[in-house]
């Protein structure tokens, strides 16, 4: 149901509808799918411009859906530096806050 190429793109909105489920259930559902390999070269892509979801094998644009989600990666997992730090120094100690 997920359509090929970004004029086709999909809202979530729009597949929830589809799909007979929630926002919150279709986000899951795209979620596991973009984990599968079904040994094709498309992926299930979207960008933060709001336009929706589709399959793509053009490099160019899974080239720029990967750079967009290794900076949100980036900024997901960036607090992780402080906390490593003090798990490292003080591991299971109360800090005695």
């Amino acid at each position: 149901m997920l359509p090929i190429g970004s004029w086709n793109a999909i809202s979530r909105q729009e597949l929830s509808d589809l799909w007979g489920m929630g926002d919150r259930s279709a986000r899951l559902v795209i979620a596991e799918l973009r984990k599968m390999d079904f040994g094709d070269n498309y992926i299930i892509v979207s960008y933060s411009d709001g336009k929706g979801y589709y399959r793509t094998a053009d490099i160019a644009e899974i080239e720029a859906f990967a750079a967009e989600m290794r900076s949100r990666a980036l900024q997901i997992f960036a607090p992780l530096k402080k906390a490593n730090r003090i798990i490292k120094e003080y591991g299971s100690q109360t800090l005695g806050l």
